[in-house]
């Protein structure tokens, strides 16, 4: 019961903040509350602030529904606390729902660190849907090490 009551807080604090910042991203929330029947008080509370400010800032409600609705909650904790802000405003949110939902997080923090997220979101933003999702389930590095190291030397 302690644990509920201070997630509680801390999502009380995360909005007022928000609150403060930009009404329309609360209202966001709301409505994502409302279309999934899930509260994302436990969730915002484990993302940092910078993640979700820009994830409800920069998606449409549509989208942040079907990541809700389709990706375990823990998953898309983790995942919002890996993907940088630059990489959700700057990915297209098919790909980063596909990211979400058929990626290994242990996997994505692998290449942030060894390509940096400059190279992500050119990557990203190269392939085509298909073999993004094609790569994220096969989840071999040694496959996507190369995919990422063909596409930098090919500019």
């Amino acid at each position: 019961m302690f644990y509920h009551h201070n997630v509680d807080r801390k999502f009380q604090r995360v909005t007022e903040v928000l609150k403060m910042l930009d009404l329309q991203i609360v209202n966001k929330v709301e409505e994502v509350e409302k279309q999934t029947g899930q509260s994302l008080s436990n969730l915002l509370s484990q993302v940092p602030l910078g993640n979700v400010l820009t994830a409800f800032k920069e998606l449409q409600v549509s989208d942040l529904v079907e990541m809700v609705g389709s990706v375990p909650i823990q998953k898309l904790v983790h995942g919002l606390r890996i993907i940088t802000p630059d990489e959700i405003s700057q990915i297209s949110p098919s790909k980063l729902k596909i990211v979400l939902k058929y990626g290994n997080m242990h996997t994505v923090e692998i290449l942030q660190s060894k390509f940096g997220s400059k190279s992500i979101i050119i990557v990203m933003n190269k392939l085509s849907e298909t073999k993004l999702k094609s790569l994220l389930e096969e989840d071999n590095l040694d496959v996507i090490f190369a995919v990422i190291e063909g596409m930098q030397f090919a500019n």
